[in-house]
């Protein structure tokens, strides 16, 4: 078993690795289906809101491009 991840990068990765994006077999319920995309929502959720919180400066430098604020 993996150690715990102990940054959000490390966390991500996990997640991502954990939750990949779901394959739906054909014999899946649709109840598998869904509880499975949901899942993986969260993770891209996630992943969104952490791009989102990285400073404009290094997502410049990261080749990201400029973070558009959203206007509460």
């Amino acid at each position: 078993m993996k150690p715990f991840p102990h940054t959000a990068k490390e966390l991500l990765e996990a997640l991502e690795e954990l939750q990949p994006e779901p394959s739906p077999l054909p014999n899946d319920t649709l109840a598998s289906i869904m509880f499975k995309a949901g899942r993986r929502s969260i993770v891209r959720e996630l992943r969104q809101w952490s791009e989102r919180s990285i400073s404009p400066v290094l997502r410049e430098k990261r080749g990201l491009g400029r973070v558009q604020r959203q206007n509460p």
